[in-house]
Protein backbone atom coordinates (compact mmCIF):
# COMPACT_ATOMS: atom_id res chain seq x y z
CA UNK A 1 0.00 0.00 0.00
CA UNK A 2 1.03 3.50 -0.64
CA UNK A 3 1.37 5.58 2.16
CA UNK A 4 1.76 9.57 1.75
CA UNK A 5 5.43 10.68 1.12
CA UNK A 6 6.83 7.44 1.47
CA UNK A 7 7.81 4.59 -0.81
CA UNK A 8 7.30 1.10 -0.31
CA UNK A 9 10.68 -1.38 -0.71
CA UNK A 10 9.51 -4.21 -3.02
CA UNK A 11 10.24 -7.77 -2.21
CA UNK A 12 12.48 -9.43 -4.34
CA UNK A 13 14.66 -12.24 -3.94
CA UNK A 14 17.71 -12.73 -6.12
CA UNK A 15 20.17 -15.29 -7.05
CA UNK A 16 23.38 -14.33 -5.06
CA UNK A 17 25.29 -18.09 -6.76
CA UNK A 18 27.52 -16.11 -9.24
CA UNK A 19 26.94 -12.66 -7.45
CA UNK A 20 30.02 -10.11 -6.11
CA UNK A 21 29.18 -9.22 -2.44
CA UNK A 22 31.34 -6.77 -0.46
CA UNK A 23 30.76 -6.22 2.97
CA UNK A 24 32.57 -3.17 4.25
CA UNK A 25 33.46 -3.26 8.44
CA UNK A 26 34.12 -7.08 10.49
CA UNK A 27 32.51 -6.12 13.55
CA UNK A 28 29.08 -7.46 14.95
CA UNK A 29 27.04 -5.71 12.13
CA UNK A 30 29.50 -7.33 9.25
CA UNK A 31 29.08 -10.78 11.13
CA UNK A 32 26.05 -10.45 11.32
CA UNK A 33 25.39 -9.71 7.50
CA UNK A 34 28.21 -12.37 6.62
CA UNK A 35 26.03 -15.14 8.48
CA UNK A 36 22.80 -14.04 7.40
CA UNK A 37 24.28 -14.23 3.31
CA UNK A 38 25.98 -17.27 3.64
CA UNK A 39 23.41 -19.97 3.30
CA UNK A 40 22.82 -17.71 -0.29
CA UNK A 41 25.97 -16.67 -1.83
CA UNK A 42 28.96 -18.76 -3.28
CA UNK A 43 31.46 -16.08 -1.80
CA UNK A 44 31.46 -12.89 0.49
CA UNK A 45 34.37 -10.17 0.69
CA UNK A 46 34.91 -8.97 4.13
CA UNK A 47 36.98 -6.01 4.02
CA UNK A 48 37.91 -4.42 7.45
CA UNK A 49 41.17 -3.09 9.69
CA UNK A 50 39.90 -5.29 12.23
CA UNK A 51 37.57 -8.59 12.40
CA UNK A 52 35.29 -9.72 15.28
CA UNK A 53 36.31 -13.38 16.36
CA UNK A 54 33.07 -15.21 15.30
CA UNK A 55 33.99 -13.85 12.07
CA UNK A 56 37.19 -15.90 11.84
CA UNK A 57 35.82 -18.78 13.36
CA UNK A 58 33.18 -18.59 10.51
CA UNK A 59 36.26 -18.25 8.01
CA UNK A 60 38.31 -21.40 9.35
CA UNK A 61 34.99 -23.38 8.56
CA UNK A 62 33.44 -22.22 5.73
CA UNK A 63 36.10 -20.81 3.11
CA UNK A 64 33.71 -19.02 0.95
CA UNK A 65 34.53 -15.62 2.68
CA UNK A 66 37.66 -13.67 2.16
CA UNK A 67 38.80 -11.45 4.33
CA UNK A 68 41.07 -8.34 3.38
CA UNK A 69 42.74 -6.24 6.02
CA UNK A 70 42.49 -3.14 4.92
CA UNK A 71 40.73 0.16 4.83
CA UNK A 72 38.10 1.17 2.79
CA UNK A 73 39.21 2.55 -1.13
CA UNK A 74 36.79 3.34 -3.60
CA UNK A 75 39.02 0.73 -5.69
CA UNK A 76 37.74 -2.33 -3.95
CA UNK A 77 34.85 -1.66 -5.65
CA UNK A 78 35.06 -3.81 -8.74
CA UNK A 79 31.59 -4.73 -9.70
CA UNK A 80 30.11 -5.96 -6.65
CA UNK A 81 26.28 -6.88 -6.99
CA UNK A 82 26.05 -5.18 -3.55
CA UNK A 83 27.70 -3.55 -0.67
CA UNK A 84 27.22 -3.25 2.95
CA UNK A 85 28.50 -0.11 4.78
CA UNK A 86 29.14 -2.00 8.19
CA UNK A 87 32.41 0.55 9.49
CA UNK A 88 32.00 1.77 13.20
CA UNK A 89 32.62 4.78 11.36
CA UNK A 90 29.88 7.01 10.22
CA UNK A 91 32.21 9.41 8.16
CA UNK A 92 33.29 5.90 6.09
CA UNK A 93 29.84 4.44 5.56
CA UNK A 94 28.98 7.84 4.40
CA UNK A 95 31.84 7.14 1.40
CA UNK A 96 30.91 4.24 1.00
CA UNK A 97 27.49 5.20 -0.01
CA UNK A 98 28.74 7.62 -2.15
CA UNK A 99 31.53 5.59 -3.90
CA UNK A 100 28.29 3.02 -4.56
CA UNK A 101 25.98 5.19 -6.04
CA UNK A 102 28.59 7.10 -8.31
CA UNK A 103 28.93 3.75 -9.71
CA UNK A 104 25.03 2.82 -9.44
CA UNK A 105 26.41 0.03 -6.92
CA UNK A 106 23.26 -1.28 -4.55
CA UNK A 107 24.15 -0.47 -1.08
CA UNK A 108 23.45 -0.67 2.79
CA UNK A 109 24.21 1.47 5.20
CA UNK A 110 24.31 -0.43 8.27
CA UNK A 111 23.28 2.54 10.53
CA UNK A 112 21.01 4.77 8.20
CA UNK A 113 17.92 3.86 6.90
CA UNK A 114 17.95 6.81 4.63
CA UNK A 115 21.25 5.50 2.90
CA UNK A 116 19.93 1.81 1.92
CA UNK A 117 19.10 1.20 -1.02
CA UNK A 118 17.47 -2.46 0.40
CA UNK A 119 17.03 -3.92 3.65
CA UNK A 120 18.08 -7.29 5.20
CA UNK A 121 14.86 -8.83 5.76
CA UNK A 122 14.41 -11.36 9.07
CA UNK A 123 14.65 -14.18 7.17
CA UNK A 124 12.69 -17.51 7.76
CA UNK A 125 14.02 -20.79 6.38
CA UNK A 126 12.96 -24.28 5.82
CA UNK A 127 14.38 -26.48 3.88
CA UNK A 128 13.84 -24.41 0.07
CA UNK A 129 11.00 -22.06 1.60
CA UNK A 130 12.46 -18.93 2.41
CA UNK A 131 10.26 -16.03 3.94
CA UNK A 132 11.23 -12.56 4.14
CA UNK A 133 10.53 -10.13 6.83
CA UNK A 134 10.34 -6.51 7.04
CA UNK A 135 9.02 -2.76 8.10
CA UNK A 136 10.38 -1.18 5.82
CA UNK A 137 13.63 -0.56 8.30
CA UNK A 138 11.58 0.98 11.21
CA UNK A 139 10.25 -1.75 14.09
CA UNK A 140 13.55 -3.96 14.12
CA UNK A 141 11.81 -5.52 17.15
CA UNK A 142 8.35 -6.50 15.40
CA UNK A 143 10.38 -7.77 12.76
CA UNK A 144 12.81 -10.26 14.98
CA UNK A 145 9.83 -11.01 16.93
CA UNK A 146 7.74 -12.00 13.92
CA UNK A 147 10.66 -14.20 12.28
CA UNK A 148 11.18 -15.92 15.50
CA UNK A 149 7.71 -16.61 15.87
CA UNK A 150 7.46 -17.96 12.11
CA UNK A 151 10.33 -19.53 12.03
CA UNK A 152 9.08 -21.46 15.52
CA UNK A 153 5.91 -22.89 14.01
CA UNK A 154 7.87 -23.73 10.79
CA UNK A 155 10.47 -25.71 12.75
CA UNK A 156 7.46 -27.70 15.22
CA UNK A 157 5.77 -28.64 11.73
CA UNK A 158 2.84 -26.17 12.26
CA UNK A 159 3.43 -25.91 8.22
CA UNK A 160 3.22 -28.47 6.50
CA UNK A 161 5.94 -26.83 3.58
CA UNK A 162 5.41 -30.00 2.02
CA UNK A 163 2.22 -29.50 0.37
CA UNK A 164 1.63 -28.43 -2.68
CA UNK A 165 0.48 -24.63 -3.06
CA UNK A 166 -2.90 -25.81 -3.99
CA UNK A 167 -3.59 -28.39 -1.41
CA UNK A 168 -3.36 -25.19 1.04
Amino acid sequence: MFMENEWLYFPLFFSLEHKKVLIVGGGKVGTRRAKALLPFCKHITVVSLEFSKELIKIVRKENRITLIKAPFRADQLKNPFFVLAATNSESVNEEIVAECRKREIFVNHGGDKAQCDFYFPGIVRKGSLVLGVTSGGREHKEVKDMTYWLQRRLDNGEFDTTKKAKDI
